[in-house]
């Protein structure tokens, strides 16, 4: 008689033991519609340690994660927001997952800033030279500069920093 090997997960449970764990981010229900990688679920843990990052989930609402199929996305489109239903999806290919979430929460705030605020973040970024090699005009000089503030790889002075991370947001 063969004997049973030790440590095996009881029937119907086998798929659940081969999985991957599952990276969280606080507050935020995450799924994947695309395969699980060891890089997606590293890069997931570290975008839920970035405090600033996890403030602005929670300010623009965003509930839901994604992990999507590549084939779902534009050729330079890595990631996108739905305010409507406060879910982000990220192509499972992108490179910089903290970097392109980052950046498309500077596009959902910048959108959201009064056109007052919208103004003055302008000039600052205008004024003081900032992303000035970036095509795709102010909304991308933008969406750099403050995913590099919120990644903390650049410093705005602390009105600016508090205008775009802190002011109050329309819909």
């Amino acid at each position: 008689e063969e004997a049973e090997p030790e440590n095996l997960p009881a029937p119907g449970r086998i798929a659940e033991a081969a999985r991957p764990e599952q990276p969280e981010l606080p507050s935020v229900e995450v799924g994947f519609n695309a395969a699980m990688t060891p890089r997606i679920r590293d890069q997931i843990s570290r975008v839920g340690e970035n405090r600033v990052i996890a403030q602005q989930f929670h300010r623009l609402g965003i509930t839901r994660f994604s992990v999507e199929p590549a084939y779902k996305f534009g050729l330079s489109e890595q990631a996108r927001i739905d305010p409507a239903t406060g879910k982000i999806e990220v192509s499972a290919d992108v490179a910089d997952l903290s970097r392109t979430i980052a950046h498309e929460l500077a596009h959902d705030i910048s959108e959201r800033l009064s056109e007052e605020s919208r103004k003055t973040i302008a000039n600052y970024i205008t004024n003081n030279r900032i992303e000035v090699q970036r095509a795709g005009g102010m909304g991308e000089r933008v969406a750099d500069y403050f995913a590099d503030v919120m990644l903390g790889n650049a410093v705005a002075p602390a009105d600016i920093r508090t205008l775009f991370l802190q002011s109050p947001l329309g819909l």
